[in-house]
Parts: structure tokens; sequence; C-alpha cells
């Protein structure tokens, strides 16, 4: 799926079907619920493809939809974690 062309009128699971996520009542940042998965493996943004990471030094990637509210479930942002540990990027 690309994460780059994603409705937001749309329930967030649609998003994440044919996954295995998880959801929290507040996503720090934004304060909006948050479902997410860890299996990453299906989604792009773009030209840029996630992988699953089997690796225990790094976190491991996730893709996460914020939610409107616990009723309408209406998709409004998407958060995405990447994290490599043997990539450094100096600007």
């Amino acid at each position: 799926m690309d994460l780059e062309k994603v409705e937001f009128t749309k329930d967030y699971k649609e998003i994440l079907k044919n996954t295995k996520f998880q959801t929290d009542a507040r996503e720090i940042v934004t304060t909006l619920p948050i479902a997410y998965t860890k299996d990453v493996g299906g989604y792009k943004f773009g030209t840029v493809s996630f992988v699953n990471n089997a690796s225990t030094s790094a976190k491991s990637p996730t893709v996460g939809v914020l939610i409107n509210n616990s009723t309408e479930r209406i998709t409004k942002g998407l958060k995405i974690e990447i994290e490599d540990t043997s990539t450094v990027i100096v600007f």
C-alpha cells in the first residue's frame, strides 16, 4: 500500500487491513488516538519501500494511522517511524 496516496476520509482499518495492529488512546505529540503496526513490509511512501527489521539492535519500524476519535474512526494523519542504527545522516 502506498501511504502517499491514502484517502483521509477512510476508516483506519482499511489502511491497516491484512496486518496485525495495536491501538493507543493517545499518540504523544498529537494526542489523537492511533492504530499502528510493526508489520511494515507491505507499505511504501512514494518510491520508498519499508522493510521489517529482523535485527534486535534497532527499534522496529512502525506505520501508524492517527484517528479523529474512537467513535467515527476517520483517518486524520500518518505517523511513520524508522530507525536504522547503521546509517548516519549529516546535514
